[in-house]
């Protein structure tokens, strides 16, 4: 279970999230402009829409370029395989 709340927490099988302190956060990297958080699970009719404004938690450890050619950086190829 879920619940937005005034404190971030885990009790009794419910996941409270402080909202503006998770936004805040996120804004705290200044390559971020502007944010939002909106949850959703598994089985909801949900469309996610604009998913070039979606971020996902990732690392480019090494080589040239960055982890969202043309979107963060210019349009090159940035891996291999």
């Amino acid at each position: 279970m879920f619940a937005w709340a005034k404190k971030t927490g885990y009790g009794d099988g419910v996941l409270e999230i402080n909202k503006e302190e998770l936004v805040k956060l996120i804004l705290e990297d200044k390559n971020i402009v502007s944010a939002d958080v909106d949850v959703t699970f598994p089985g909801e009719e949900t469309r996610i829409v604009k998913v070039r404004d979606a971020l996902e938690p990732r690392v480019k450890v090494s080589g040239p370029g960055c982890v969202f050619p043309g979107i963060l950086g210019p349009v090159e190829t940035v891996g291999s395989g």
